[in-house]
């Protein structure tokens, strides 16, 4: 025969499951929700940083600089802390504030610049071999007379965003295991304020099978609980005047 499972634990082992998956829904959302925001502010701060660099570049496309432009793109990379990188529309690298554009591969296959050509603005989060890191790229067109003349994209690490997001993961996380401990505990106390008047009708359902018909079971201030102590109390007291009828018959 099966071993039969108490009220007490099952009801408390369900609230308790019920909190932590509440508190992982809930760590999950608010830090998808926080990574997003995050984001978004980067990129806007890069489409800022890519405008600086863009107004320095004009004067130097057309004819082509590339000696300027390389030195333009460390300058302000150094200045702004960020990679910065000129790529023509054919991909070809001339310039960037991190390495020689000379030694770098053709960008064409790159996911931001191929957003930037096809929608007007491009936007990747990948690990980068160059610096060993994980970036977030922004790349945007630089147009002359409505004819792109080349891409400009801006970078910036994401080392510091996911520092900030265990940070306040870590918070959240404590914080939730103070409120399932707190919601552990008051199951606990529901659970066996629910048990507490069930053993009470049990021990009187004993006693009555034993002919204690003078046994009255208290009634619990929950209404349902309660409703069935009186019934039951009700129906020892008829059982022992229908016994004592037919004693005295």
């Amino acid at each position: 025969m099966a071993r039969k499972k108490s009220l007490l634990w099952q009801l408390f082992i369900s609230h308790l499951f019920i909190t932590l998956v509440s508190l992982i829904a809930v760590t999950w959302y608010a830090s998808t929700s926080l990574r997003n925001f995050f984001l978004k502010e980067i990129e806007s701060d890069l489409k800022e940083r890519g405008a600086i660099l863009s107004r320095q570049l004009r004067d130097h496309l057309d004819p082509l600089e590339k000696r300027e432009i390389d030195r333009i793109c460390k300058e302000l990379g150094y200045s702004a802390r960020t990679r910065f990188t000129v790529i023509l529309p054919s991909g070809i690298v001339v310039g960037d504030s991190d390495e020689d554009p000379a030694r770098m591969d053709n960008h064409l296959d790159r996911p931001e610049v191929a957003g930037a050509l096809s929608d007007g603005v491009g936007v990747s989060e990948r690990y980068s071999p160059t610096l060993g890191t994980k970036l977030l790229y922004l790349a945007v067109p630089l147009k002359d007379r409505g004819r792109i003349i080349a891409l400009v994209r801006t970078s910036l690490p994401m080392d510091s965003v996911d520092e900030a997001i265990a940070g306040i993961q870590l918070k959240i996380i404590l914080g939730g295991l103070v409120i399932a401990a707190f919601a552990a505990v008051l199951s606990f106390l529901v659970a066996h304020r629910i048990r507490r008047p069930i053993d009470e009708m049990k021990r009187g359902a004993e006693s009555f099978a034993q002919g204690d018909f003078q046994f009255r079971l208290p009634v619990s201030d929950l209404e349902e609980i309660g409703s069935l102590s009186e019934a039951m109390n009700k129906m020892a007291g008829e059982l022992e005047q229908r016994i004592n009828t037919i004693t005295e018959q």
